[in-house]
């Protein structure tokens, strides 16, 4: 006798959907997991190689602002006094009111602020003179390549009836202090 197997038998549909969630199982899900952690990785390198494109541009320009920051540190200790020649410098500053025609009526160096890596040196000066006169000395002080600035200043008219002003202000120059200094020359 011949056994006939009917359309849609359980005996037929059983195995296959076993053989279905088998194949599922060991081979169609381990497979999409691996597939999926290599796209992953994929777009990871990706976004490194990305990354690193943008970082190559940002470690350019990082180079050149090292470059014009250290030039400018060069300059600065190129003309930044040492405690040593304070003393001259403040000679050429007496000189700069004498040549500009004002009459120097204060000159008192202050104490030295010792900062980390430079000194900062007040110097209280009291002149007078023509307007004229104080502006040019003031402009020959700002054209001095020396770091200072002007903490204070004050012009006041004196007399009624003349030209004559009074000027007083606290100039603050800025020295080198090597010896205790944060910045580390480096070889290149």
């Amino acid at each position: 006798m011949a056994t006939r197997i009917q359309r849609g038998s359980w005996l037929v549909t059983v195995p296959l959907a076993g053989v279905a969630v088998l194949y599922m199982m060991f081979f169609f899900l381990p497979g999409s997991r691996a597939i999926g952690e290599i796209e992953q990785q994929i777009e990871q390198k990706q976004d490194y190689i990305t990354q690193a494109a943008a970082l190559a541009a940002c470690l350019e320009t990082s180079q050149q602002e090292l470059e014009k920051t250290r030039a400018y540190t060069n300059r600065w200790e190129e003309h930044a006094p040492s405690q040593r020649e304070l003393s001259r410098l403040f000679g050429r500053i007496n000189a700069l009111a004498k040549a500009a025609g004002t009459t120097t009526t204060r000159f008192d160096p202050e104490p030295i602020v010792q900062l980390d890596s430079l000194h900062r040196i007040p110097l209280s000066l009291g002149c007078k003179g023509s307007f004229a006169q104080i502006y040019e000395f003031l402009r020959s002080l700002d054209a001095l390549p020396v770091s200072m600035w002007i903490d204070d200043l004050q012009i006041q008219k004196r007399e009624k009836a003349g030209a004559s002003v009074e000027c007083e202000l606290v100039l603050v120059v800025f020295a080198d202090n090597p010896d205790n200094s944060d910045y580390v020359k480096q070889s290149e």
